[in-house]
């Protein structure tokens, strides 16, 4: 955040400042954060070359939290809710292997446009009955197979 920012002006500590504070009062340990600095070779691979397209994205994030019990779970969710929130730079795509139980919209962000649509058609030539379809599913493009969407 720049000076003069809404949170500096509301009396909230301002860029890295806020971040130092984040964690105060959280407690316990099992809370980080993970930034991978993007570019070079990586950016060179063309986005369709690979299932992973986000080859133009700068920077890479992963903010995370455990928790015990039902009870703790709020509070943690807030703080990963704030960081996640001062880290972001505008860039919505997503990593797969750092999306939660998010929804399909989610997964769809770690697949974007000819991404999905390329992968949809591998599946459907390798696994046309959608057996695979645990966790983040990209279903084949007939959807008539169980768990396959059209979208």
């Amino acid at each position: 955040m720049e000076a003069g920012s809404a949170a500096e002006q509301a009396g909230q500590p301002a860029g890295r400042g806020r971040l130092l504070l984040l964690g105060r009062g959280l407690g316990g340990s099992g809370r980080g954060g993970l930034l991978r600095v993007l570019g070079g070779a990586y950016a060179r691979v063309a986005p369709d070359a690979t299932a992973y397209a986000h080859r133009s994205s700068r920077l890479m994030v992963n903010v995370a939290c455990f928790y015990v019990g039902d009870d703790d779970r709020p509070r943690r969710q807030a703080w990963v809710d704030e960081l996640s929130a001062v880290l972001h730079d505008g860039d919505d795509a997503a990593y797969v292997n750092f999306v939660g139980d998010e929804g399909d919209d989610r997964v769809r962000a770690a697949y974007p446009g000819a991404t999905w649509d390329r992968l949809r058609a591998v599946k459907a030539q390798y696994d046309p009955t959608n057996l695979f379809r645990r966790n983040h599913n990209i279903p084949p493009v007939d959807a008539t197979v169980p768990g396959a969407r059209r979208s």
